[in-house]
């Protein structure tokens, strides 16, 4: 999966700083194994996934999500918010 900048005149991934899985994972795979060109990542036992993206640099505007997961999969985003640590579910349509 990728965050993307749709400021950009084409486009274009975020930069990732790190990768945390939060959450069982089948075969016990990093979370970098999220990246594509990877193997992919799925939940443990195929239950829900949980992966922290933490980015490079500061504040960002995350304008769209990319993934290979078929549409039939759903999945969400939530972003913190930097000054309360607060999570919030981001509606981006994704059901």
């Amino acid at each position: 999966a990728e965050l993307l900048d749709y400021m950009q005149p084409a486009p274009a991934p975020l930069p990732v700083a790190s990768y945390t899985r939060n959450s069982g994972a089948g075969w016990n795979l990093d979370a970098s194994h999220i990246r594509f060109g990877r193997c992919g990542l799925v939940g443990d036992f195929w239950k829900e996934l949980e992966v922290e993206f933490v980015l490079e640099g500061g504040a960002h505007a995350v304008g769209g999500v990319r993934t290979d997961s078929p549409a039939d999969l759903p999945f969400s985003v939530a972003c913190r918010d930097a000054s309360s640590g607060a999570w919030a579910t981001v509606a981006l349509g994704l059901s």
